[in-house]
């Protein structure tokens, strides 16, 4: 129990576990995802031939200030910058500052919409605080311009299946027909799946049989 305390009060700084509650940010998805990435600062990788560029500031709030000056002086090109927001928009995720997060985010995808990961993030945001309606919303815009990526795919089926949406996730699939099985295997499987649990064992052996031949 103590070792519990202890991990909330490095997690969600500040605030207590009623506040967290109520704010919908203390949920299991929520726990896992800032506890699996707590000892995380801040890393860019050496894309677009930068030599890398690290931040290991054992304080959020010094990586934060140096990431904004990065973006401010000029020392980053600005093909990364999108890069730079979806790590601060993670930081202020984990800071509990949500409003923060979404402007990020939405600076994310205005600078690089065709990247997934912001949609993706930016979707898991709005779960955990509960917005249901939100992230759906941002799981189709992402799709709009990533349309085959598996990951987006997978999670908005995932999403309007929790939804009850049984019939929008099969919509998110039927895209799905005219593009190369091997490209979107997962995402086909994943559908398989729904069926199953939908109690559709015919359209699930069906889906199932296709991706053994295939």
């Amino acid at each position: 129990m103590l070792s519990k305390l202890r991990m909330f009060k490095q997690i969600f700084p500040g605030l207590s576990v009623r506040k967290h509650l109520e704010c919908g940010a203390f949920t299991k998805l929520a726990w896992k995802e800032r506890k699996n990435r707590i000892e995380k600062i801040l890393v860019l990788d050496g894309d677009n031939n930068l030599s890398g560029l690290a931040i290991r500031d054992s304080s959020f709030q010094d990586a934060e200030k140096f990431a904004m000056l990065s973006l401010k002086d000029g020392s980053l090109p600005e093909s990364i910058h999108w890069r730079v927001y979806l790590e601060l928009a993670d930081l202020a995720k984990r800071s509990n500052r949500f409003e923060e997060a979404r402007r990020l985010y939405q600076e994310v995808y205005k600078l690089q919409p065709y990247a997934s990961q912001g949609w993706l993030e930016f979707s898991k945001l709005e779960e955990e605080c509960g917005n249901m309606s939100a992230c759906a919303k941002i799981l189709s815009a992402g799709l709009e311009y990533c349309e085959y990526s598996e990951n987006l795919l997978t999670r908005a089926i995932k999403h309007e299946e929790k939804r009850g949406n049984l019939c929008r996730a099969r919509e998110f699939l039927s895209r799905l027909k005219h593009v190369g099985i091997e490209k979107v295997w997962r995402t086909v499987l994943e559908g398989a799946m729904l069926e199953a649990r939908a109690g559709n064992d015919v359209m699930a052996r069906r889906v199932l049989k296709y991706l053994m031949h295939h």
